[in-house]
């Protein structure tokens, strides 16, 4: 069966089915979208499986600061922790090789 035969078999039993108040418009396209749902060769689902996103540091200032800035905020506080604990770890790393450089000294 043709794929427009098969939307005015459907379109058919909705109109037997409906009262006669519901516009013939409305139910075409109803049927229209029963027999695309159950058609296996129409794909009309539109999914996208999309992972991740646009990251904070590239989105527009105006999607950024959207809820009053609270999100740059706490990005900014993020960051500053980041950073804090890099020196750290530096620090330590530095004060390691002084001390093994230190040792050939003596």
């Amino acid at each position: 069966m043709r794929h427009t035969q098969r939307i005015r078999e459907v379109y058919r039993e909705l109109r037997q089915s409906t009262p006669s108040n519901v516009p013939a418009r409305e139910l075409l396209r109803c049927a229209s979208e029963l027999v695309d749902l159950f058609d296996p060769e129409h794909d009309s689902s539109r999914f996208e499986l999309r992972t991740g996103g646009l990251p904070f540091e590239n989105q527009a200032l105006d999607i950024a600061f959207a809820d009053g800035g609270w999100r740059v905020m706490y990005f900014e506080e993020s960051r500053r922790e980041e950073t804090l604990q890099e020196e750290a770890k530096e620090l330590v790393m530095h004060n390691g090789w002084a001390r093994w450089t230190r040792g050939f000294g003596e």
